[in-house]
């Protein structure tokens, strides 16, 4: 807020031989007198933002928000040390980088456009406004403004939150394309390992070698498993697997394959969540990946006038009791063959 130099021009007329003396020059911004009124925005820089990716100009965005006009971010790279909220309009010119820790809200212009401007990686954008739409009562849904969003490996939704492993409220996500990038991120983890089956136990798998390794939500397979079994919890500690289902007929000890598909959205990190609605959003895996693992727990997930693409394994998961109450309607589903 304060002048770090100024330039001051005099021009001197009268007589030759005049002396003038000029004390106590004091610099200040008046700008706000008579211009309020003509200029509808504020930059951050005008309330000491730095924007060289080092500084902490939280404080300073809270600033220039609280003057109340809309906000402009002007060019620089903005290190945000803590959680933000805007109350008033936003404009990015720069960018901001923000621990996954702290929270970035719109209150006016919550949207996924607005978080690709503020973040500049679509990604980021994407995690950010989802943990924005969970913590932020003044809005249920994100708009992702029709726009593609290119995703480098899944998205644990959970982690992306970082503060709930559960969520009970209805928030929606729509109008949307994702697709992936292609890459080994995409890869399914397979695991090979010796378990004990019994019917007296009929959802438990005992005595499981390398269990560190198998992943909540795998697909297991092996002599009389049935289809579409999963995992879904694991117990490092007792080297105990529980299934969403008992198996057809794999009594006694055996070699069994766990197999992690990875999926664009994955909420198999939350405990439980209910009332999710995914809403007119193209899941573009394009034999690349599969589309959305549901929450192993919760109501009401709903899948709305949605596509799903060329899923490489499956378009849609259920690894424990997420599907109950489940509601798919008016979607598409093109398989990859």
């Amino acid at each position: 807020m304060d002048a770090n130099y100024g330039h001051i021009g005099l021009d001197l007329t009268g007589p030759n031989g005049g002396f003038v003396r000029i004390d106590d020059l004091v610099i200040e911004d008046v700008s706000g007198v008579f211009l309020r009124d003509m200029i509808g925005l504020v930059d951050v820089r005008d309330y000491g933002a730095i924007g060289d990716g080092v500084t902490d100009d939280s404080d300073a965005f809270e600033a220039a928000d609280a003057d109340g006009r809309e906000v402009l971010v002007s060019e620089g790279t903005y290190f945000l040390g803590g959680s933000v909220t805007f109350n008033n309009q936003v404009r990015f010119q720069g960018t901001v980088i923000q621990s996954s820790d702290f929270r970035l809200i719109f209150q006016k212009n919550f949207d996924y456009p607005t978080y690709v401007d503020a973040f500049g990686d679509e990604e980021v954008a994407f995690k950010k406004a989802f943990q924005a739409l969970l913590n932020f009562s003044d809005h249920e849904s994100l708009d992702l403004g029709g726009r593609r969003i290119s995703l480098t490996g899944p998205v644990d939704m959970q982690a992306a939150v970082g503060n709930k492993t559960s969520f009970e409220t209805r928030r929606a996500i729509r109008n949307g394309q994702i697709q992936p990038i292609d890459g080994p991120n995409w890869d399914s983890n397979i695991v090979v390992a010796q378990a004990t089956y019994s019917v007296s136990n009929s959802i438990k798998l005992t005595n499981v070698a390398n269990i560190g390794a198998i992943a909540v939500g795998s697909l297991v397979t092996g002599n009389g498993v049935g289809r579409e079994i999963y995992v879904s919890d694991v117990d490092t500690a007792t080297g105990t697997i529980t299934l969403n289902a008992q198996l057809y007929d794999a009594i006694g000890t055996q070699e069994f394959t766990f197999t992690r598909f990875k999926y664009l959205l994955d909420f198999s990190g939350f405990t439980k969540m209910s009332d999710m609605i995914l809403d007119h959003i193209e899941f573009a895996c394009g034999g690349e990946c599969s589309g959305v693992m549901l929450p192993p727990n919760g109501l009401v997930f709903q899948v709305r006038d949605c596509s799903f693409d060329k899923p490489k394994n499956r378009g849609m998961t259920s690894h424990a009791t997420g599907c109950q109450g489940m509601i798919i309607d008016r979607n598409m589903f093109v398989s990859d063959e």
